[in-house]
């Protein structure tokens, strides 16, 4: 019974694959339309990654220079940056029903280049917030422009090739930057004035393709509609409709969520260099979408979510039982946390945790050889003090003994239950769920609420959850995931196989004959 479920399960795969590869083969315009507005996903990896540099940037100047100007401005810049994708996403949510999916992108990739010049040129702050700007416009219009091109039935896949492309995005930032980062802290502009060629590239690639096949329909609808040129009045009578509604309460929730339990979460505690695990599960998400559906994948993806993180608080909470203890060592008598030194002789029962949590001003050195470390003040000269008796320094969580290799597989788990649906269902959900004419309203709301969650991540990660503590924060995260679990199920309706308009079916053909010659019975 079993064998027979998974043959049919197999034979369903070859020929849903065939079926891309016969619309591929048919269509090559099409898969060259997904690739060029992928490129939007590009950026948008590239330009959410370059920010957990300034980030650690931040940190950095937090920890060693508590009242550093550098640290204020690197801040402000972080959170005017997301701002700015904000602003973006909300104009581009006007401009793709007005103007047109394709020349709206290309707008984006024109300011993104100007700024990246800008910022080249005098490093100024309007060229970060317009590298912003122009991200955030690119974010929320690529996946419609794609999912309104593409055949219903292998829609899914080809949206989730944006999840893929971010997560490249993310990995070609780390990849190229990294360097940065180990260095002057005045060279942070670097980071994203590589962001023009994308750009570039994407705009020429533009220049040959039609803009999307709907936009007709929706250019003569609104001829009829008096007054629905204004942003406003579109939003009120988006609003005004149940299924609109229903499908923003879809679409900004899973947005809500992708921040809220994503690796941005995390970035505090796990090393960047884990996200080239993401773009191998990207592509069995691009795989599996069409086969398990929307809400049973993301679904799937959330109850593993919920149990790493739970898990990853369990063995924080006991490696706190057998973390090192605080000794005295005269070696590092001027450097010694000022903490420790007051609270001596009450201190001899501290550990790691404890030095690390009473104060973001203290350290701890595990002497190689020695079960006991040394609580040191958490600035340069205490960590250069550290390495120069060859021992290894930690600001932010404690050495983890006896569950090490347990919290690596939770880690990767994580990452790779994260990225095979989470990463790539809410952008492909929100490319579907809203009518057509409010599609771009929608669309541009939805990722203004996912740029706005990003926000709340960087502000409370730069102020409040880095003070949690790794247990704390993961029993937070726990429950936020279970809660999103929860929201998931009870609203998520699927879409996987839906048409996205019945009734502008024409619309597509005269697009697929324009691209291609022939008509597509899977068109719609």
């Amino acid at each position: 019974m079993v064998r027979g479920g998974l043959r049919e399960e197999a034979i369903a795969f070859i020929r849903l694959r065939r079926e891309e590869w016969r619309v591929s083969w048919k269509h090559p315009s099409l898969t060259r339309l997904t690739f060029t507005a992928g490129i939007g996903a590009f950026l948008v990896g590239y330009f959410t990654d370059a920010l957990p540099p300034y980030q650690r940037v931040i940190s950095m100047a937090c920890i060693y220079d508590q009242n550093s100007f550098q640290s204020v401005l690197h801040e402000n810049l972080v959170i005017m940056a997301i701002v700015g994708a904000m602003i973006g996403a909300a104009v581009g949510a006007w401009t793709s029903d007005t103007l047109g999916r394709k020349l709206s992108i290309m707008i984006a990739d024109v300011l993104i280049f100007l700024n990246a010049l800008l910022l080249i040129s005098r490093h100024s702050v309007v060229g970060t917030v317009g590298i912003g700007f122009g991200v955030g416009m690119a974010s929320m219009i690529s996946p419609i422009y794609v999912a309104e091109a593409s055949p219903a039935r292998i829609r899914g896949s080809l949206v989730s090739t944006y999840g893929f492309l971010i997560a490249l995005g993310q990995f070609w930032c780390y990849w190229r930057n990294s360097s940065y980062t180990q260095g002057s802290r005045t060279t942070w502009h670097l980071m994203l004035e590589r962001v023009w060629f994308p750009a570039v590239l994407q705009f020429l690639f533009l220049l040959s393709l039609p803009d999307s096949p709907k936009m007709n329909y929706i250019k003569e609808v609104k001829k009829e509609v008096e007054g629905s040129s204004s942003i406003i009045s579109e939003i009120r009578s988006a609003w005004g409709t149940s299924a609109v509604r229903r499908g923003l309460v879809y679409g900004v929730g899973l947005q809500v969520i992708h921040q809220l339990v994503g690796y941005n979460a995390i970035v505090y505690y796990v090393p960047n260099i884990y996200a080239s695990i993401d773009n191998v599960q990207y592509w069995i998400s691009y795989f599996s979408i069409k086969r398990n559906g929307r809400r049973k994948q993301i679904l799937y993806s959330m109850c593993g979510i919920t149990v790493c993180f739970f898990g990853m608080a369990a063995m924080f909470a006991v490696s706190s039982f057998t973390s090192p203890m605080v000794s005295s060592f005269e070696v590092f008598k001027n450097t010694a946390c000022p903490i420790y030194t007051a609270a001596a002789p009450g201190a001899e029962a501290w550990t790691c945790m404890t030095c690390l949590q009473v104060s973001s001003g203290c350290g701890f050195c595990a002497i190689k050889g020695v079960k006991t470390g040394a609580c040191l003040t958490a600035n340069l000269s205490g960590e250069l003090a550290c390495l120069d008796e060859g021992g290894e320094w930690f600001t932010r969580v404690c050495l983890i003994k006896g569950c090490g290799f347990l919290v690596t597989i939770t880690f990767t788990s994580y990452l790779m239950l994260y990225a095979s649906a989470l990463g790539t269902v809410p952008w492909v959900v929100n490319s579907e769920v809203c009518m057509l004419r409010y599609r771009g309203i929608c669309a541009g709301m939805a990722a203004v609420a996912n740029w706005f969650s990003y926000l709340i991540m960087t502000v409370l990660y730069l102020s409040y959850l880095s003070a949690l503590g790794p247990i704390y924060m993961f029993l937070l995260l726990g429950l936020l995931s279970f809660f999103s679990l929860v929201f998931i199920d009870l609203f998520l309706p699927e879409t996987t196989g839906l048409p996205l308009e019945p009734y502008v079916g024409g619309y597509v053909r005269r697009w697929l004959r324009r691209l291609a010659g022939f008509q597509d019975p899977h068109a719609n």
